[in-house]
């Protein structure tokens, strides 16, 4: 039964991974056996034997002997549920104030001001592992209850046993790369006119269009923003159900629009920076360049596109048909 199995990875999950097999079937047959001297395999009795085995954590301290750990079984559900969460919020609050901060520079680089805030974000990582680290091996060693730290009143009973893993459907690395590119695309109206753009002996001419930001800046803040916050979602449930897989496709095909429209409708290109590279260049054609530069950025949106749709329609199509053999 799942209560069984609830209590078994409760045990051998911080065990040594050489340990962990044979302390389950060790345990599993123990309590196979109990139960086949009751005679019955009623909920009440495989919980009274879970009561008569005891806490898992104190029972996994026994297989593991000495402590030979920083962080041991009592608490290191604690410590890595803290840790993630740290990680999740300090690290990319780091990353994106310090870009904002980086932009206070009379003179940044795009690649001084990347090097600066993954630098500092790299080091607020060290910090938050030490101090994380630091206060649970303290507490480790200082010999106070978990169970009284989280206000657990009464002896261990089998309702306190944790849910059995579930397997990440959204790999982690698909939620990470999400939340840093909605994050950059949240940067991107206030970096475009200072980095990507021609630096000439007396100014500086943008890349892009500035009426592209004119009219766009709020939205594309706005989808920046709300991409990073679907990147979040995915990272707390694991997997897709109906109502995030249709928001995710919903906000891709919303996004797609926009970018098609903010395509059909202005010329990506700064017209200045065209007007410069025609005069200096007597080999120039203007029209030329500008047909060429809206050939290539029109490409690159059509492929971006495809797949983003293509990619946001697989979950839907995954969680109905999930749904229609259930």
């Amino acid at each position: 039964m799942e209560l069984i199995e609830r209590y078994i990875y409760a045990v051998t999950r911080h065990l040594p991974l050489n340990q962990r097999q044979d302390v389950a079937d060790e345990l599993r047959g123990t309590i196979e056996d109990t139960l086949d001297e009751k005679g019955t395999r009623l909920k009440k009795n495989i919980e009274s034997i879970l009561l008569e085995l005891g806490d898992p954590d104190t029972l996994a301290e026994k297989y593991i002997g000495v402590k030979h750990y920083i962080i041991g079984p009592t608490f290191y559900s604690a410590y890595i549920r803290i840790m993630k969460y740290a990680f999740a919020i300090g690290l990319p609050t780091t990353f994106i104030v310090n870009l904002i901060i980086g932009l206070t520079d009379t003179t940044p680089t795009l690649i001084s001001l990347l090097l600066t805030a993954f630098g500092n974000t790299a080091a607020a990582a060290i910090q938050i592992v030490f101090w994380i680290s630091l206060t649970f091996f303290i507490l480790e060693r200082s010999g106070i209850d978990a169970k009284e730290l989280a206000d657990k009143k009464g002896l261990w009973n089998p309702s306190m046993l944790p849910q059995l893993p579930v397997q990440r459907q959204i790999p982690l690395s698909e939620v990470i790369t999400d939340f840093f590119t909605y994050a950059f695309i949240i940067a991107l109206p206030f970096l475009a006119q200072s980095f990507f753009a021609l630096r000439t002996g007396t100014q500086n001419i943008p890349i892009f269009n500035p009426e592209i930001w004119a009219v766009g800046t709020g939205i594309t803040i706005g989808f920046g923003i709300i991409g990073c916050l679907i990147a979040l979602i995915k990272l707390s449930k694991h997997a897709w159900n109906k109502p995030l897989a249709i928001f995710n496709l919903l906000f891709a095909v919303s996004f797609s629009i926009f970018l098609v429209a903010s395509y059909l409708s202005i010329t990506i290109a700064n017209p200045e920076l065209l007007t410069y590279i025609q005069q200096h260049s007597a080999n120039s054609d203007l029209g030329e360049i500008i047909a060429w530069t809206q050939w290539i950025v029109g490409a690159s949106i059509a492929a971006t596109v495809t797949i983003w749709i293509f990619e946001a329609t697989k979950p839907v199509i995954a969680v109905f048909r999930k749904k229609n053999k259930d």
